[in-house]
């Protein structure tokens, strides 16, 4: 008996070393009358900022179809409330002006009942598909808005096959509703609003009906294209590569986990700025088409850069012109090569939304001001600007694209959450207020589609905590039979279970083949105490799970297994009396 309780002592509590992936970003919701402490600061990301006037389309300001998908886990859903809370959105729902525009995924309480919305607008009319949802459960979702018109186009040549445009909203992998627009065309992006995640901010500029979603968020995903059925059922529960990511028309991905970060990974490239000549070129662009930080010119034409003058992307070429080449003054001002008093600042009191801009340079370094200060990091090539100590960030990477200010974001190696790999544009996206991340440490973490098997019950009896044990009995030369199940959440990985420790040698532990598959799996636990072995009483067989995870990217190398916690059967013995003569 000494020799098995000091085994289960030496043995980890649980052998998790993680899975595909880990983790889950938490908001806490705390607005308003929620809020312990007032002014409230609840938690949320913001991503990028609206456009402004004259700029072209943001990146996620789609002209065709797209699908927005995610898992969530709502811990309070303010129910019997008006509070409308974003999973992510960029909604323009001004009701007193009638000012309409954008798309988001978000939720509501109102008359006692969860509610998830999948909110798109077509010209002035912001429709919305709803589904029924409860506090503190997982739910996978998937908005699927296709423009209509012949064959998905949006426009239509022939009426007999002409569609209109509409929206469509999966709640697990089951449509839930479908709501059609009056005709064919893509979704109205004007007025521009911010890309947040965890805030829906109906109009901006006014925070007073903003509402901030409290729970968490795994997984989310913008597609640049329309997710059919089949679609949803599979990538559900799908990883993929960067690469693949691409291929596919994954245009953003924020997966929320603890990963190992390296450059590939938890890519920071859009606040990159690498030196080339006098040029200074984004991260974030292709190779083979550079672009450079430059003064916003409608035309690229060369001309005298003016004070006032926002700051955006143009393409490098190989004759740059000066209002792509600066001047780096060792005190501290960036000048561009066209402009003899004007010089890049930014807002003394910028935000993340907070563009860019040209002001009056200084005539000396004695009256400098810190909002024309930039440093330049050699390491990790960001601008800081001193006096906010934010960086200096494309909103994309492709020619006229907006540069704006952002917290700087770490680039350093190591594990750490990770909150985004944007795969179009390489953003990540800042906290703000009360967000932080969970991992497998926290027995809420996970989303279905990170989690590690389960080990869900031994005998009859339910497998409810986390290293439970279970008794049973045996007798002496009679078989003891028990069967253990498991299963996995993500429903694209198999199970194998393993007897990490049997009470005696000769105990056998095998899969019953009567049932198919890979997930859920049964497996059957047999040994028969006998004075011919060597045993303890209580006898102990420990038993763990783990995962044959899909490596849907690439089939020929598996995936990071996880591991379930160590579950125990501890056997009591009867030994009948010894006869004595």
């Amino acid at each position: 008996a000494s020799s098995a309780a000091l085994f289960l002592l030496l043995l980890p509590y649980s052998s998790v070393f993680g899975s595909r992936s880990d983790g889950s970003l938490l908001l806490d919701g705390l607005q308003g009358l929620y809020a312990p402490t007032q002014p409230a600061t609840p938690g949320y990301v913001f991503v990028t900022p609206a456009r402004t006037t004259g700029m072209i389309p943001n990146w996620f300001e789609f002209t065709g179809a797209f699908t927005v998908q995610g898992w969530m886990r709502p811990s309070r859903l303010f129910l019997g409330t008006s509070i409308e809370t974003g999973i992510i959105s960029c909604l323009v729902s001004d009701k007193v002006l009638l000012r309409y525009s954008g798309f988001g995924i978000t939720t509501t309480g109102m008359n006692f009942q969860g509610l998830l919305n999948f909110r798109v607008t077509y010209g002035a009319n912001q429709g919305i598909v709803s589904g029924n949802i409860n506090e503190n459960q997982w739910q996978h979702f998937a908005g699927v808005f296709e423009p209509g018109g012949d064959s998905g186009s949006g426009t239509c040549a022939n009426a007999a096959t002409c569609v209109p445009a509409k929206a469509t909203l999966y709640l697990g992998t089951t449509v839930v509703g479908t709501y059609s627009f009056s005709g064919p065309g893509a979704a109205n992006f004007l007025p521009s609003q911010h890309l947040t995640i965890g805030k829906f901010n109906p109009v901006q500029g006014a925070t007073d009906s903003d509402g901030y979603f409290a729970g968490q968020i795994a997984e989310l995903r913008l597609w640049s294209r329309a997710l059919s059925a089949a679609d949803v059922l599979y990538s559900a529960y799908a990883l993929y590569s960067l690469d693949q990511a691409r291929t596919l028309l994954m245009q953003a991905r924020w997966p929320m986990d603890q990963n190992q970060c390296t450059p590939q990974v938890c890519r920071a490239t859009n606040q990159q700025w690498k030196l080339s000549g006098s040029s200074f070129i984004v991260g974030s662009s292709s190779v083979t088409a550079p672009k450079c930080l430059s003064v916003a010119v409608d035309n690229y034409n060369a001309r005298q850069s003016a004070t006032g003058m926002v700051i955006n992307l143009g393409p490098c070429g190989t004759d740059t012109p000066d209002y792509m080449r600066w001047i780096r003054f060792t005190w501290g001002p960036l000048q561009p090569a066209d402009a003899a008093k004007s010089c890049l600042a930014a807002p003394a009191t910028a935000t993340d939304s907070s563009y860019a801009y040209l002001a009056d340079c200084p005539s000396s370094a004695t009256s400098v001001t810190n909002d024309l200060v930039w440093t330049y990091n050699e390491a990790t090539f960001q601008f800081i600007n001193n006096a906010t100590g934010l960086c200096l960030t494309a909103a994309g990477n492709f020619n006229r694209a907006a540069v704006y200010m952002a917290p700087c974001y770490d680039v350093t190696s190591g594990t750490k959450p990770t909150l985004a790999v944007e795969v179009m544009n390489e953003q990540h996206g800042t906290l703000r207020g009360g967000s932080s991340f969970l991992n497998l440490s926290d027995s809420t973490c996970c989303a279905p589609i990170d989690q590690s098997p389960k080990i869900s019950k031994i005998a009859t009896v339910d497998i409810v905590t986390d290293g439970q044990i279970v008794p049973a009995s045996a007798t002496v030369n009679v078989p003891l039979v028990v069967d253990v199940y498991a299963y996995d959440l993500n429903q694209n990985d198999g199970v194998v279970l393993l007897l990490l420790f049997p009470p005696s040698s000769d105990a056998t532990f095998v899969k019953r083949t009567d049932v198919v598959g890979q997930n859920p799996v049964v497996y059957r636990f047999s040994w028969t105490p006998k004075y011919t072995t060597e045993w303890s009483n209580p006898a102990l067989a420990i038993f763990e799970a783990y995962d044959l995870p899909v490596n849907e990217f690439d089939p020929t190398n598996p995936a990071q297994r996880g591991f379930s916690p160590l579950t125990t059967l501890s056997i009591a013995t009867v030994t009948p009396p010894t006869l004595v003569f």
